[in-house]
C-alpha cells in the first residue's frame, strides 16, 4: 500500500507504508506446523513407509530450524535496530574516492 509522506507536502513520490508484525508469533505458528505434522507423521505408520521413511526427519527438521529462527526474533533479530546507522568509512576508500575525483577532474580538463 502507498501513501503520500504527510511530513514533506511537496514530495511527489509515494512512500510506501509500513506495517507491524509481530515475527515472534508467525515463527512460532510455523514451529507449531512441524509438530503438529510430526504428530501425524508418527501417528499414522503409512506416512512413514517405504519410501516417505524421511519425512519424520523432515519434521524435526523443521521443528529444529524453526527453534532456532524463533531464538533468533526473540534476541532481537541480529543487528536490524543499528541497521540504519551510518557505516564510517575506511581510509582505503576515501582514498580511492578522492583519486576518483581527481581522474574525473583531470579528463574534464
Amino acid at each position: 500500500m502507498l501513501v503520500s509522506d504527510p511530513t514533506n507536502p511537496s514530495a511527489a513520490a509515494p512512500v510506501e507504508a509500513t506495517v507491524r508484525v509481530r515475527m515472534d508469533l508467525i515463527v512460532l505458528a510455523g514451529v507449531g506446523a512441524w509438530v503438529v505434522a510430526l504428530a501425524v507423521v508418527l501417528l499414522v505408520p503409512e506416512l512413514r513407509a517405504g519410501e516417505r521413511d524421511w519425512w519424520p526427519w523432515a519434521c524435526v527438521a523443521g521443528v529444529i530450524l524453526g527453534a532456532l529462527g524463533y531464538a533468533y526474533v526473540r534476541r532481537g533479530r541480529g543487528n536490524a535496530a543499528e541497521a540504519d546507522r551510518p557505516v564510517p568509512v575506511p581510509p582505503a576508500i576515501e582514498r580511492i574516492e578522492h583519486q576518483r575525483e581527481q581522474y574525473r577532474e583531470h579528463r574534464r580538463d
